[in-house]
């Protein structure tokens, strides 16, 4: 993997660490938050343990579709889980294109703050992108805990 890494950390007032947790692993919910504003998510397969797969289809406005799938590195119960990433139809211009995101997730006070890294892309324009990707999830997954 190269060495283009993302970090964003948020605090989630009112949330738990369990329900953080859930909210990463499982389908329910994560077929309501995962992805920028307006897609929607078919999740296919989510195996939530060390070496289980996950496979989801994101869905644009627009209608195009985006499979995502990939493996489940680390998953210690409400405090981490990391996964390996990779578009299914990626380009062969950009290489493999698999990355890797760890989540991490710690009460702070009366809410819990997360730390996403998402690492290993090949140039600061992927990094970016994906920027734009996770902010506004994010911004859904924070209206999904608080039942907005």
């Amino acid at each position: 993997m190269s060495g283009e890494t993302l970090v964003l950390t948020r605090v989630f007032p009112g949330v738990d660490p369990q329900a953080m947790y859930d909210a990463w692993t499982r389908p329910d919910l994560v077929a309501d938050w995962y992805g920028p504003e307006g897609f929607t998510n078919e999740i296919h397969e989510m195996d939530v343990r060390p070496g289980g797969r996950y496979h989801l289809t994101m869905q644009a406005p627009d209608g195009s579709r985006y499979p995502l799938s990939g493996e489940f590195r680390a998953v210690e119960p409400p405090h981490r889980i990391s996964f390996s990433w990779k578009w299914e139809n990626q380009p062969a211009s950009v290489g493999d294109g698999t990355t890797l995101v760890t989540v991490d997730i710690r009460q702070v006070g009366r809410g819990t703050e997360v730390t996403l890294t998402h690492s290993g892309f090949e140039a600061a324009e992927h990094r970016d992108n994906h920027r734009s990707g996770w902010e506004p999830a994010l911004d859904k997954l924070a209206r999904t805990l608080s039942g907005d």
